[in-house]
């Protein structure tokens, strides 16, 4: 198996409200970050070898996975998508983005490795008769 892209430390410093009880979780799920990345970006290695792609964005994305799936195991407020309160008739409902705590990536993400819109405009120029 590959190295992941992202260590333990490198998680605690951009998460550093990580539970010590979910360090051997957040440890798998670097590795299990770093499968799916190599899998959707086919040659990230090299690119990274080469210069095509930073180091430390993906270092980033992966941290940002791992993030967003433990806090989703931890039912965090984070990871809450909707949050419904009745005062009336005391109702309360809440959905979270992730309840099963999967590995995503999100728009941003797929738009820092590349794969957005980002900097490629487009212009339509009307045909003359």
């Amino acid at each position: 198996m590959a190295t992941p892209f992202a260590t333990l430390e490198d998680l605690r410093l951009h998460w550093s409200e990580l539970p010590a009880e979910r360090e051997a979780d957040a440890e798998q799920k670097l590795a299990e970050a770093s499968i799916i990345l190599r899998a959707l970006y086919s040659g990230i290695d090299a690119k990274i070898a080469s210069g095509q792609v930073d180091s430390d964005v993906v270092k980033l994305i992966v941290c940002r996975m791992v993030k967003r799936s433990l806090l989703a195991a931890i039912n965090d407020v984070e990871g809450v998508a909707t949050r419904n309160e009745t005062a009336g008739g005391v109702s309360m409902g809440i959905s979270f983005s992730n309840p099963n705590g999967n590995l995503y990536l999100t728009k941003d993400d797929k738009n820092l490795l590349g794969g957005g819109r980002r900097g490629k405009a487009f212009m339509i120029v009307p045909g003359f008769p």
